[in-house]
């Protein structure tokens, strides 16, 4: 009773001095930055966009039930709680401060206890948002049961509006960016809220990729509809798309569009123009690697055909491919605007297509091109036949010949295998099979000849350097020829200063390739040579790379001549060491021959009178048995013959027994003859079989001395050889070897 009447005494105070705008209790609205249009973001539980706090001054009072008024004010609009609204009571305490946040009091907020004037309540209700402007938020406390207002009005002004979405500042529109390797593509953009007053709040930035296809196609369509080749979320406003990103391909067309995103804590707040998104921007990566155009294919004879082209300013290289009589998929490189395909069959069609480089990247292949050789004029050649008239005739004479090419020589047709053309007379290696030894290969060089347009040699000679007998192994000529080439294209593109120091590279390791091989055999000042080639290309090659970024023209021309005078000692030093290369391959292949030869004469060519010997041992041995009655020990005989160490009397189950010693020494000898026997058959063996070439050489792989090959071996010692003494040295060592290997051999297998 008595509480209630002090309440009634309370209200009545406040009654009396409502007048004079002196309230017991103190009310303050605080907004919290970003201001948003959305009234479901005031209510958000976890972000507190709108605070309001209460104070009950009497600290005498110890629990006051209240609810409040909420305002909501713009320009000619005013939103505000409905008089006959009946909230649960909201119970404050004298003397302590409430802290009220919107999400506490989440139905004053609820339109249906709202009354709107100066807009569309059910549009309001549709969209949720206020339209922009600003905005004054108050807060009002009433005594909940009387109704009585008990506050002053506690009110915050925000300017309540959407930011800008960004703006795209890179690529520009419709612009073609460089395709480079490895990718890297910019993507830039400026924010347009961090000058707005609405502006305090963190932002993330969405990236969406897709492509345009076809070309034609609406990018605005393509971002909606499209899947996306990428997109990421960010926090900078920039993006550097990377070789870790998808591969874009040259000629494509591709869209855009950056999302921007209010965001506080995980949370994503609508606080952007148009939901955040940009304009939507396309560009086209880098101009497309297409084929060359005005493509020609025709034959030049019965075994060769040439292909042409046009070349646009974007092409820097050429590659043409073409089905050999296999079925195999020939491919050849070049810099140039046409190539000659050779080695081709008589009569035969050919489908050829062309396709581009554009720096790091390639075109499509061409239409497909068929190019039909032309039919041989003369059959297959035999000796005795007369090819006089067509073997005479200089009227067309050819200006260019390639490896692959078949060349009609007297009664032969020869294969070029290496090739250079001076002036329309040419130079080279060349290799051709003689049916009557054997259809054996016989190499050729030949120098300055003249070959006319039915392939045959007019002029000059060919001349024989090995019958049957293939000093170089195929890889390595391969090596030097593209050795060769590539020196010859480094002049062929030294007017593009980027191609050229591009195709040194190329040299540089071909190089390597080539001297791994034949450092083995090469002595010290030739390989020195060699280094010091490469030492100079690569200065020369850095010298024009600083000429050229200083813009210093003159020294790039001095440069360019220096670096053709390392190139020719560099190709000097490669011919001589791919010279003394063959000559130390056929050096150590006719040592090795010659000593499996000496081999067959001191091991092999005896052996009818080694098999009558060790016959004859074995009878002495069964007679000395039969004779003597002697019990030899099976151990004695079982033990000894598992090995071909010597036997010691010492060794002997009985000791100073003459008749144990003489079988053992029977046995002995017995022995030594078995193990010459085996050698012998093997050797015998060997010789049938490495009397082929090839198969020679698999023996000096296929012998190792200390881990390493014979072959090695015996070229490491020929460099130091001076004289037949040291040839015959090196001779006796490889037959020494060759016993010792086969000798293991029979141990091993016996064990």
């Amino acid at each position: 009773m008595i509480y209630r009447i002090f309440t009634i005494l309370f209200l009545s105070a406040v009654t009396g001095t409502a007048s004079a705008q002196t309230f017991p209790v103190q009310a303050n609205t605080q907004l919290i930055p970003p201001y948003s249009l959305y009234l479901s973001d005031y209510t958000a539980l976890e972000s507190e966009r709108i605070v309001f706090q209460v104070y009950l001054k009497d600290i005498s009072i110890p629990e006051l039930q209240v609810k409040f008024k909420i305002r909501i004010e713009g320009q000619g609009i005013l939103i505000e709680t409905l008089p006959e609204f009946m909230p649960a009571p909201y119970f404050i305490q004298g003397g302590l401060p409430e802290r009220i946040t919107g999400a506490d009091i989440p139905e004053y907020f609820n339109l249906n206890n709202l009354s709107v004037s100066g807009l569309s309540k059910d549009q309001l209700r549709k969209t949720g948002k206020l339209p922009e402007g600003i905005y004054r938020f108050s807060i009002e406390v009433y005594e909940y049961n009387r109704n009585i207002k008990i506050s002053n009005t506690g009110s915050a002004t925000g300017w309540l509006i959407l930011n800008d979405p960004p703006i795209i500042n890179l690529p520009r529109a419709d612009e073609v960016v460089l395709a480079q390797e490895p990718q890297n593509v910019m993507f830039q953009w400026t924010p347009r809220h961090t000058a707005s007053p609405n502006s305090a709040f963190m932002t993330e930035y969405a990236f969406k990729l897709v492509e345009i296809w076809p070309e034609s196609r609406n990018p605005n369509d393509a971002i909606r509809t499209s899947s996306p080749i990428y997109e990421t979320d960010l926090m900078s406003t920039s993006f550097v798309y990377g070789p870790g990103e998808p591969a874009l391909i040259p000629g494509r067309k591709y869209a855009f569009q950056i999302q921007a995103k209010g965001m506080s804590g995980v949370s994503e707040l609508d606080l952007f123009k148009n939901n955040g998104l940009s304009e939507v921007r396309s560009f086209t990566f880098g101009e497309k690697c297409l084929p060359p155009e005005s493509i020609e294919v025709f034959a030049l004879s019965s075994t060769r055909a040439k292909v042409s082209w046009e070349a646009a300013p974007l092409h820097s290289a050429f590659t043409v491919l073409y089905e050999n009589e296999a079925g195999e998929i020939e491919e050849i490189n070049t810099f140039l605007n046409e190539v000659t395909l050779t080695g081709l069959q008589s009569a035969s069609t050919y489908k050829v297509t062309v396709l581009s480089e554009c720096g790091f990247y390639n075109s499509d292949e061409s239409q497909v091109f068929e190019v039909t050789t032309d039919a041989p004029l003369v059959e297959d050649f035999s000796c005795g036949v007369s090819v006089e008239f067509l073997a005479q005739d200089r009227s067309n004479l050819l200006q260019d010949l390639a490896v692959g090419d078949i060349v009609v020589a007297g009664d032969f047709k020869v294969e070029i295998t290496k090739v250079k053309n001076v002036g329309g007379k040419f130079t080279g290696k060349a290799r051709v099979n003689v049916p009557f030894l054997n259809n054996s290969g016989v190499f050729l060089s030949f120098e300055n000849i003249e070959v006319n347009d039915n392939m045959y040699m007019v002029s000059g000679a060919m001349d024989v350097t090995g019958a049957g007998l293939d000093i170089v192994p195929e890889e390595m000529e391969a090596m030097l020829d593209e050795l060769d080439q590539s020196l010859e294209d480094i002049d062929a593109v030294l007017e593009d200063t980027e191609q050229a120091l591009e195709k040194i590279n190329e040299v540089l390791e071909v190089v390597e390739q080539v001297l791994a091989e034949m450092k083995t055999y090469l002595p010290d000042d030739i390989v020195a040579e060699i280094d010091n080639a490469k030492a100079d290309i690569v200065a020369q090659r850095d010298a024009i790379k600083a000429a050229k970024a200083a813009g210093d023209e003159d020294a790039v021309k001095v440069g360019k001549e220096k670096l053709k005078e390392a190139k020719k000692k560099l190709k000097d030093g490669i011919k001589k060491a791919a010279d003394y290369y063959a000559k130390a391959i056929a050096d150590l292949l006719k040592i090795l021959k010659e000593a499996l030869e000496e081999l067959y004469q001191e091991y092999v060519k005896p052996k009818a009178e080694v098999e009558s010997q060790y016959a004859k041992a074995n009878e002495n041995i069964k007679k000395y048995l039969g004779e003597t009655e002697q019990e030899v020990s099976e151990g004695v005989v079982l033990l000894h013959t598992t090995t071909l160490d010597p036997i010691a009397e010492s060794d002997l189950v009985v000791q100073n027994n003459k008749s144990l010693v003489e079988f053992a020494n029977l046995i002995k000898s017995n022995l030594n003859l078995e193990e010459k026997l085996i050698t012998i058959r093997i050797l015998e063996s060997m010789l049938e079989y490495y009397k082929d070439q090839d198969n020679l050489k698999e023996l000096g792989n296929m012998l190792k001395i200390d881990g390493q090959n014979i072959l090695s071996a015996i070229g490491h010692r020929l460099k130091t050889a001076e004289n037949q003494k040291d040839i015959d040295a090196i001779k006796e060592f490889v037959k020494s070897e060759i016993v010792s290997t086969i000798k293991k051999t029979i141990k091993t297998d016996e064990e």
